[in-house]
């Protein structure tokens, strides 16, 4: 993935996270959306931290919590939690 590519993908998800933020402050059951966003938003953050930044501190904490939030946004968008 081209690394300006990937930042300008990065800085989209960001802005539609505060906007299905806000939304979310009214509307509720669009929480599992919200969590998905946050966990391709983290997946993202870790990728543009390796290849783009190239600073390796967080890289792995960023995708290990990407997948977690991830998982359970998909999860609880089933209805299982």
């Amino acid at each position: 993935m081209n690394k300006k590519i990937s930042f300008k993908i990065q800085v989209v998800l960001s802005i539609l996270l505060l906007i299905i933020g806000l939304i979310t402050l009214f509307k509720r059951e669009l929480f599992p959306i919200l969590e998905i966003i946050i966990g391709i938003d983290l997946l993202c953050l870790s990728y543009n931290n390796q290849k783009l930044f190239k600073r390796k501190e967080l890289t792995t904490t960023y995708l290990v919590f990407g997948i977690i939030v991830l998982i359970v946004g998909i999860i609880s968008l089933f209805g299982v939690i």
